[in-house]
């Protein structure tokens, strides 16, 4: 069920700011990384805004691990996705 996987990544980036920022990025951040290659373009498009408020959470630090997975995501088959990738970048 997609709709779960969105509300993770929507919780993990409200997360990032209640949490230390050592464990967000050693907990979360592969969490979220990993929901970037998800099949469903709603969870991808989800998961891409949901890391630009992880990353104002923990850092700019973080943006290198985002920014390829944000280019990554420019070259996707669904336009939504394209779309909040270009917002985020």
């Amino acid at each position: 069920m997609y709709e779960v996987r969105i509300r993770v990544a929507d919780v993990l980036a409200k997360l990032s700011g209640i949490l230390a920022k050592d464990v967000s990025v050693s907990k979360l951040t592969p969490i979220l990384v990993s929901m970037f290659a998800d099949d469903h373009k709603v969870v991808r498009e989800t998961t891409t805004t949901a890391s630009v408020e992880f990353i104002k959470n923990i850092g700019s630090e973080s943006l290198n691990t985002f920014l390829p997975l944000y280019k990554k995501c420019l070259e996707d088959d669904k336009w939504r996705v394209r779309y909040e990738a270009y917002d985020a970048i």
